[in-house]
């Protein structure tokens, strides 16, 4: 009788990954791992970020410790009790950073540094929405016989 080891290795070469023809379109067809694919990206370059703010404010932070305390921060920031979380993340970075001994100043400046740093690129993209949106509109014309 072989072992469960033995099954899934001869499992594993036989149907999943024989010359890695089965597993390619898993993952280039597949939208949820695509998706999940981006997701962690994005946290990561979530974490990447605040590790650079950091370093612009003279904050040598460990890189295992932001790793876990921000997408912490990032759950925090996004309850919907203000707007684009202004205050709370703010209040959290205060908090989980006040151990690593980061004064409550630098916590405020690296949060709003944060903010701009997210939102610019938010506004130009509304922006670009709201410009787009009004080209595809017909031109108003001018109306000279209108009587009030």
């Amino acid at each position: 009788v072989d072992s469960w080891r033995d099954q899934l290795n001869r499992f594993m070469k036989k149907e999943i990954i024989p010359d890695g023809t089965r597993l390619k379109p898993f993952l280039t067809n597949n939208p949820l791992f695509i998706c999940v694919f981006l997701y962690f990206l994005q946290k990561l370059l979530f974490v990447t970020t605040y590790y650079f703010i950091f370093m612009s404010f003279g904050i040598k932070q460990d890189a295992l410790y932001l790793l876990f305390i921000m997408p912490l921060i990032g759950i925090i920031t996004t309850l919907p009790i203000t707007f684009s979380g202004f205050g709370v993340r703010e209040s959290a970075l205060i908090y989980f950073f006040r151990d690593a001994h980061v004064e409550a100043e630098i916590c405020i400046g690296v949060g709003l540094t944060f903010l701009l740093l997210w939102q610019i690129p938010k506004f130009f993209g509304g922006l670009f929405l709201i410009v787009s949106i009004l080209r595809k509109q017909a031109p108003i014309e001018k109306i000279d016989n209108v009587k009030y």
